[in-house]
């Protein structure tokens, strides 16, 4: 995995991403299935525990979903100790892609409007 430095200079995040180490991933359509597979089923037990919240807010619901989440990430990769340690990097991206997925599913049903 990127070794990330997250800092903070006059209100912005800046990333430095050392890639001294990167290794190559070997992507491939059963391999994205996986995942996508993974993350459908996350949604769905979500969805059951939490109903229809996330569209109480319209679109706007799970875009602010994906930036708390994101800002998550930028927390774990950073250096600081996680308090919550159910919810690491891996666990947060996959809350991002199926937000994400949320998202789209309500635009294309609501494109019409």
């Amino acid at each position: 995995m990127d070794k990330i430095d997250g800092a903070h200079e006059k209100g912005y995040v800046r990333f430095v991403v050392d890639n001294s180490d990167r290794k190559s991933v070997n992507v491939t359509r059963e391999k994205l299935q996986s995942v996508a597979y993974e993350v459908v089923n996350l949604v769905m037990k979500k969805n059951a525990d939490y109903g229809d919240a996330w569209q109480k807010l319209g679109i706007f619901s799970p875009l602010i979903n994906i930036a708390d989440k994101t800002c998550r990430v930028e927390n774990l990769t950073s250096g600081r100790k996680a308090l919550v340690i159910d919810e690491g990097v891996e666990s947060t991206l996959r809350d991002i892609v199926g937000h994400a997925l949320l998202a789209l599913l309500y635009l294309r049903e609501h494109s019409g409007e």
